[in-house]
């Protein structure tokens, strides 16, 4: 389990957060923020567990997990309508000793794909929220979260006539999210710009207990990464002013906003990658992850564990590496998993905790994201480009895709002989092969194959090779800020343990010399970073 705040959040950058920790209520709306953002009246805790609860140990780690409900008056960024009426929920986790608060408060827009209200990116930053201190709130936002398909307020209490989805809020539980209610997905902005200000102008129960914020982060993935590109787009963030940085992660072919007020990263998967970025724009980075699914079988297990989510015991941070092999990577060989099922071992979480520290960094002291290049596309990718996004239908989180560009996606990417992606963001999990990632195959899960035996043992004659020059790259992305410190070690803990050219673990004993002390490696900085002669080659095939 990783210490908290042991870690530093830009690789080689520390920052130093002046926020004043307060007691008291009260704190006036951000200087920058527009009237129109309207009163919100915010109660709780709501009592009993929110669903889905937390599928990670939170109370052990020194963390609350509270739900609130919310009422306001919404303007509507999607059409010409008249501002209207909500009641929806959040859900706020917190370190209980505030002298811990980072000062950074990060607001997820819940995903609703699978009509399961869920914050989605919380599954791979988790740890590194509760190692930093930070307070994290997840916003329910959509109609297909709170009840399932359709426009336009539904009756309630129950939602008349017609019934609700069972995995969503009221579908779920009826007596305890029966009374939310909103006006339509035209007003989901709006919505969304007064949850977060809630959280620096307090009015009725404090959501965040006495914590002042010192930034607040608009964080979404997939579905919802569409829909921050919108919040954008539609001038909802030019109106409200609100947040103080984006991380938009995995926007499957969006059209880009033209502009960025503020600090915007912008991540993408295999996927979601595309070729021909303009990436001059003023307040704009992105990063394209070679092998990088859009959904891995890290976040699967989370989800998995619980089962009925919210009634099952979470997952502890020492468990996490016994659940479903979450600590595989692909160097503990064959799982025996069926293709498309349970999703690629690629270590997303690497790259999502990297983008939001380095997202921190850019916010609170200017300095921009390490820049990486594009990945290598094949006239595949050119070809679809251009091809008409789904629409939006009734109600459906579907609009905004390019369906032709994300189901070509496998082949319009080029690779090596190892299968990995040329190009793109390329964390040593990819330069220091022991795998290879398509995470493009099978739409959103992407695919892992562990390299075959010979080719490993041609790669690293011995475990100790391999464990060196994994450390080489591994030390080198975490002084590029690509990888959090916190990550690296965790990396080369799983590398040691492995028996990588051959499968299965190495007892402890039997460890290179290197693994004594990994976090005294990892700060070597006289050592030389650059590849050593025998480094791996990467293979165009």
């Amino acid at each position: 389990m990783r210490t908290r705040r042991s870690m530093l959040s830009a690789g080689v950058l520390t920052v130093v957060l002046s926020a004043a920790l307060q007691t008291t209520p009260g704190a006036v709306l951000h200087a920058n923020a527009s009237p129109i953002l309207g009163a919100v009246t915010v109660s709780g805790p709501i009592v009993g567990h929110p669903y889905p609860s937390a599928d990670f140990d939170i109370s052990g780690q020194g963390y609350t997990e509270k739900e609130y409900f919310l009422s306001g008056s919404a303007h509507s960024y999607g059409a010409a309508r008249p501002d209207a009426p909500y009641t929806t929920r959040m859900i706020v986790y917190r370190p209980l000793d505030a002298t811990q608060f980072s000062g950074n408060v990060v607001v997820e827009w819940n995903n609703v794909s699978s009509f399961n209200d869920a914050p989605v990116d919380l599954q791979w930053v988790h740890q590194q929220v509760i190692d930093e201190g930070d307070a994290y709130v997840a916003v329910s936002v959509q109609q297909a979260g709170i009840c399932g398909p359709g426009q336009g307020r539904l009756p309630a209490p129950g939602f008349g006539s017609m019934p609700c989805i069972p995995t969503s809020l009221a579908g779920h539980d009826p007596a305890r999210y029966g009374r939310l209610d909103l006006p339509g997905d035209d007003y989901s902005s709006g919505i969304f710009s007064q949850a977060a200000a809630s959280l620096r102008n307090r009015n009725g129960a404090d959501p965040l207990e006495g914590l002042i914020p010192n930034t607040v982060l608009a964080i979404g993935v997939s579905q919802s990464a569409l829909a921050l590109d919108d919040y954008i787009k539609s001038g909802a963030d030019d109106s409200a002013r609100v947040f103080d940085g984006f991380l938009i992660d995995a926007d499957s072919q969006a059209t880009l906003p033209s502009s960025y007020r503020v600090p915007t990263l912008h991540l993408w998967s295999e996927d979601a990658a595309r070729p021909g970025v303009d990436e001059s724009k003023a307040n704009h980075v992105s990063w394209q992850i070679a092998g990088a699914p859009h959904v891995d079988r890290w976040a699967n297990s989370f989800s998995d564990s619980t089962g009925t989510r919210g009634n099952a015991t979470p997952v502890t941070a020492p468990e996490i590496p016994s659940v479903d092999n979450l600590g595989n990577y692909g160097q503990e060989g064959p799982t025996g998993a069926v293709p498309c099922i349970g999703g690629s071992e690629f270590p997303r979480r690497y790259a999502v905790d990297a983008a939001l520290a380095a997202l921190q960094v850019w916010v609170h002291s200017g300095i921009e994201p390490p820049r990486a290049p594009a990945l290598e596309f094949t006239g595949i990718a050119e070809s679809v480009q251009g091809a008409p996004t789904l629409p939006d239908i009734a109600g459906l989180p579907l609009d905004g895709v390019n369906a032709a560009a994300l189901l070509v996606s496998p082949v319009a990417i080029a690779r090596d002989a190892y299968g990995n992606a040329l190009g793109g963001l390329r964390l040593p999990v990819v330069t220091v092969p022991v795998a290879g990632y398509v995470g493009s195959a099978c739409v959103l899960l992407g695919t892992s194959t562990p390299l075959p035996a010979n080719v490993l043992h041609e790669l690293y004659p011995t475990h100790s090779v391999y464990v060196d020059k994994l450390l080489v790259d591994t030390r080198k992305a975490v002084q590029d800020r690509f990888m959090t410190a916190a990550d690296g070690r965790d990396l080369i803990e799983r590398a040691c343990v492995s028996a990588i050219p051959s499968w299965g673990t190495t007892p402890s004993e039997q460890r290179p010399e290197t693994c004594l002390n990994i976090e005294a490696q990892l700060r070597n900085r006289e050592s030389d970073i650059a590849r050593p002669d025998d480094a791996v080659p990467t293979r165009e095939g």
